[in-house]
């Protein structure tokens, strides 16, 4: 019988985020029975500064630090992988990653790749994230790597998002579909073939509404990579 695979999870950035990502993890994964499911450490970092805060100020020790001792704690519990439900906390992946052992699950780079799995010969990828993950073209890395132009919303409409974001789906809120549709129109108009939710605190307003096949969850693609990494079976 082999060993089972043991996820960490990064979280608190945000905890609804990060409750929902678990859950997704549970509903997605083919099991019979409760030992079929991933095996999981939780760590939720609320506490962890706002991370496009620290990508204005150029602060980003507090947090490198935090998440490698967190990392290191999670691999002291048998954790191989490590997946961090935060888009704008990518910014500091490659900090992270060289200070633990333990693989981290780039969420950005495989929601690009998926995209292009999903659009064969995509050419322009919509980006809806916060104001930190577009000011660190996080997604614009990842995207001009693999041929792909990254749109940004005008600063209009990405005043929608970060309301979106902050205002209302952190507050707890469902998030306004009209303020939603006002990017994600503006965004196919500049000839986006695929849109990204590029921000945790979307894929939870995603769950409300029945969006067009043409939008790519972040999160859906982070749990996909958990239970295949897990060596586990995504169910649709």
């Amino acid at each position: 019988m082999n060993k089972p695979v043991k996820i960490g999870i990064l979280g608190g950035m945000g905890p609804m985020a990060t409750s929902f990502l678990f859950d997704r993890v549970v509903r997605h994964t083919r099991a019979e029975r409760d030992q079929d499911h991933v095996d999981l450490v939780i760590v939720n970092r609320a506490t962890m500064p706002d991370r496009t805060q620290a990508i204005r100020n150029g602060q980003s020790k507090p947090i490198v630090e935090q998440a490698v001792a967190d990392c290191r704690a999670m691999e002291g519990m048998g954790v191989e992988y490590i997946a961090i439900p935060c888009n704008t906390s990518h910014y500091f992946f490659d900090e992270i990653q060289q200070q633990v052992g333990a693989e981290l699950i780039h969420m950005v780079r495989e929601t690009v790749r998926f995209a292009m799995k999903d659009c064969p010969g995509l050419k322009k990828l919509g980006i809806m994230a916060t104001d930190g993950t577009i000011m660190a073209d996080v997604y614009g890395k990842e995207c001009r790597a693999l041929g792909i132009e990254p749109v940004y919303p005008s600063d209009e409409r990405q005043k929608d998002v970060m309301h979106l974001i902050y205002e209302e789906v952190k507050k707890g809120e469902r998030g306004e579909e009209d303020r939603f549709y006002r990017v994600v129109s503006e965004l196919t108009a500049k000839g986006c073939e695929r849109i990204a939710l590029a921000c945790t605190e979307l894929s939870y307003f995603r769950q409300y509404y029945t969006l067009p096949s043409y939008v790519i969850d972040s999160t859906d693609v982070l749990v996909r990579c958990i239970i295949e990494k897990a060596g586990k079976t995504y169910m649709e």
